[in-house]
């Protein structure tokens, strides 16, 4: 049941951002309007990039933070299993 769950999660995840693919370029031009600026100025490229890959690497982050905290786990549980062996 837990994997189940764990499958259906990244699912939704997956379904969710094809989503928000298809919607990418309004959520732009939106965002274009909004801030007063062309799609196509320096200041909206710069920003984009630097949203971009602040997303990436917070991704790459939360990765290796959550397999770090997996083999933790992994560890500590281990540990409590051989304390009351």
């Amino acid at each position: 049941m837990h994997q189940l769950h764990g499958v259906s999660a990244y699912l939704g995840f997956i379904l969710i951002a094809i989503h928000l693919g298809f919607h990418w370029k309004e959520m732009q031009e939106k965002l274009c309007r909004w801030l007063g600026i062309s799609y196509t100025s320096f200041a909206y490229v710069f920003l984009s990039r630097i949203t971009a890959l602040m997303i990436i690497g917070y991704g790459i982050h939360a990765s290796f933070l959550r397999a770090s905290l997996r083999i933790i786990w992994r560890l500590w549980g281990a540990t409590l299993q051989s304390r009351i062996i």
